[in-house]
């Protein structure tokens, strides 16, 4: 009995890997790579085949000077991207003009002029949600509140909601 138990949950394991290979092979030969620049603003979106009609903008955290990632970041985890993506979530991002530092102010026109670019070039969303993290979280909170129609929800991630002044203030605080 024990051997054909092993040999069953073997065969369901291994059917398991294949059908998980198999979607996410699927998805990535399905999903389009949108890249370019608004503005100086360098962007990306990723739209799967299946698009369910929502965008998840996000919003990227302070780069410290000198770092950038190889590739814009559309997500907190690339698990978590891929999945949005698997799911037919849309996502997109701009890197800003000013991508290192305290960029509050250019993020809010470049995710603005990306959102417009998407509705114009890949399709207008049904549904979009703000989202980032750390200052990304503080600009994902900002754009729904200056563009309350242009946005149905926010998922702020440790996000620096009391603003510069008091982000700072709490560094201070932790480092006294």
């Amino acid at each position: 009995m024990n051997k054909q138990v092993t040999i069953l949950g073997a065969l369901v394991v291994t059917l398991i890997a294949l059908v998980a290979g198999s979607a996410v092979t699927a998805t990535a030969e399905t999903v389009k790579v949108y890249e370019g620049s608004i503005a100086g603003a360098a962007y990306r979106a990723e739209v799967p085949a299946r698009w369910n009609g929502t965008l998840l903008l996000w919003s990227h955290g302070h780069y410290p000077p000198g770092f950038l990632p190889e590739e814009i970041e559309l997500t907190n985890r690339p698990a978590t991207k891929q999945w949005l993506l698997d799911h037919g979530y849309a996502v997109a991002a701009s890197n800003y003009r000013t991508p290192n530092g305290w960029a509050v102010k250019e993020a809010l026109g470049d995710q603005i002029a990306l959102l417009d670019w998407f509705g114009d070039n890949v399709g207008q969303p049904r549904r979009t949600i703000s989202a980032g993290t750390s200052m990304g979280g503080l600009i994902a909170v900002l754009l729904p509140e200056r563009n309350p129609r242009r946005f149905d929800g926010v998922a702020s991630l440790c996000g620096a909601n009391a603003g510069g002044l008091g982000f700072w203030n709490t560094a201070l605080d932790v480092s006294f």
